[in-house]
């Protein structure tokens, strides 16, 4: 919704403007993005919604001068509002950056729901499936799979336990 109005504005000569909105990513982005609709619908005397402004530059022969304004008076408040927004999204993908393969991270996941799926199959969609399609499909032993559920709350739950207790 807002990266639909950045297009607009760099096209009216406001590019600080569109950048702010195409960076709209939440915290202080979202804030950015939120004040610079406010600037424009009070400018163009419409609501401060992403889609009211469109409509409203739309229709008014002299937005292209209205929004420059905007860009132009309140300048090195929205080079601010773009620095410390590019900065956050850049931070967050470095975290993302961090996070390394996917395996170094995604094997505790999908060994949880590899597990509650198995439980599930044992409880639930075997006995059904057994039941409605009249076969006689052998369940994993329930010893088998309460042994499986406690060596991996001992590795996952473990580890977690070791972990904070070690403080690190």
């Amino acid at each position: 919704m807002f990266s639909s109005l950045a297009p607009v504005l760099v096209s009216l000569g406001a590019p600080i403007l569109g950048s702010i909105l195409r960076t709209h990513i939440g915290g202080v982005a979202g804030e950015a993005s939120a004040r610079v609709i406010e600037a424009l619908a009070h400018a163009l005397g419409s609501e401060p919604t992403p889609e009211a402004v469109k409509k409203a530059i739309e229709a008014d022969a002299d937005a292209a001068a209205k929004v420059q304004s905007i860009e132009r008076e309140r300048s090195a408040e929205w080079v601010a509002y773009l620095t410390m927004a590019t900065s956050q999204r850049n931070q967050m993908l470095d975290r993302e950056d961090e996070r390394g393969a996917v395996f170094s991270w995604g094997w505790r996941p999908a060994m949880s729901w590899m597990l509650l799926f198995l439980w599930s199959w044992n409880g639930v969609i075997l006995p059904v499936t057994n039941a409605t399609a009249g076969t006689s499909i052998v369940p994993i032993p329930w010893e088998h799979l309460l042994g499986f559920a406690g060596l991996w709350l001992a590795i996952y739950g473990g580890g977690h336990t070791i972990k904070s207790v070690l403080g690190k």
